[in-house]
């Protein structure tokens, strides 16, 4: 998995060098990405890999006002290893809530900025809010895995919990998530909003310095039987047990996919390999395929 923003181009749409990070792809090149991405992990070696390629910033001319863009902000799964076809399946799930850096060019003022933001509300709302496109943040493509994934300001707003219990209202039962994705620039974790049930895991991988702020980390909501003598230095039970990784590999300079590596380094960090939580029986999902 790699963090908020991996795909985004350091140069403006003109092609001048550019010292703000506050540029972003076509709609034309977001879509040679995602054809780019199906195509790219499908040797059979990587039958079981998921990859979570951070997300894509892309944009479009708004529809409503003359000279105006509106922006996504784009998360990717890609499932590996040869199937019936040259492609391998895709998920792919937009950002809900507009953060300042997810817009640009940095240089608009503060009145621009929030003009941008409401028209992209308006322009949204409609899609955004749809129960049928809402609920793309949970799927089971994967190994008949529940996957839930978030994208860093969503995750503070509950989107994922709150996907989760409207499932619960809509569909009749509320979906046992078993890996609770978080790819961010400048998100912790927060417990209360994990989304996952006993015996599942959450991954975050986060591109930006912050105090207190890890780049990564994995943890595996334990069962309750195993909690009594874990409790923090407040006396509260602490489910979320943190996994630590077997190594850590510096990605060299050549390789790297940012100009800047002025907040976190490049690097790839393994995990020793956990057991996979398993999906409940008797249960019909009715999430997107």
């Amino acid at each position: 998995m790699a963090p908020e923003f991996y795909f985004r181009p350091h140069k403006a749409p003109n092609g001048a060098p550019s010292s703000e990070p506050e540029h972003s792809y076509s709609q034309d090149a977001m879509f040679h990405l995602l054809s780019a991405l199906k195509g790219l992990f499908v040797h059979k070696d990587f039958r079981d890999w998921l990859f979570v390629p951070g997300t894509i910033l892309w944009n479009f001319p708004s529809p409503l006002q003359k000279g105006a863009t509106v922006y996504f902000n784009t998360a990717v799964m890609v499932r590996g290893g040869a199937g019936k076809t040259k492609d391998t399946p895709l998920h792919y799930v937009q950002k809900r809530n507009v953060s300042p850096i997810d817009l640009g060019p940095v240089s608009d003022d503060g009145a621009t900025r929030t003009k941008l933001n409401k028209e992209l509300a308006i322009l949204l709302k409609d899609y955004l809010g749809d129960w049928q496109e809402r609920k793309q943040n949970l799927t089971t493509k994967f190994d008949n895995l529940c996957i839930g994934i978030e994208i860093c300001l969503d995750h503070s707003q509950r989107v994922l919990q709150t996907v989760r219990e409207t499932y619960g209202q809509l569909e009749g039962a509320k979906p046992v998530i078993h890996l609770h994705l978080l790819t961010a620039c400048g998100m912790r974790l927060w417990p209360g909003q994990v989304a996952i049930d006993p015996g599942g895991y959450v991954l975050r991988v986060d591109g930006k310095t912050r105090a207190g702020l890890t780049q990564h980390e994995t943890k595996r909501y334990s069962n309750a039987y195993v909690m009594t003598n874990e409790k923090d230095a407040a006396g509260v039970y602490n489910e979320l047990r943190p996994l630590q990784p077997d190594e850590e590999i510096a990605i060299p300079q050549a390789l790297r996919r940012s100009i800047s590596v002025n907040d976190y380094p490049e690097q790839l960090v393994f995990y020793p390999p956990q057991p996979l939580p398993k999906p409940p029986l008797n249960f019909k999902w009715n999430l997107p395929k």
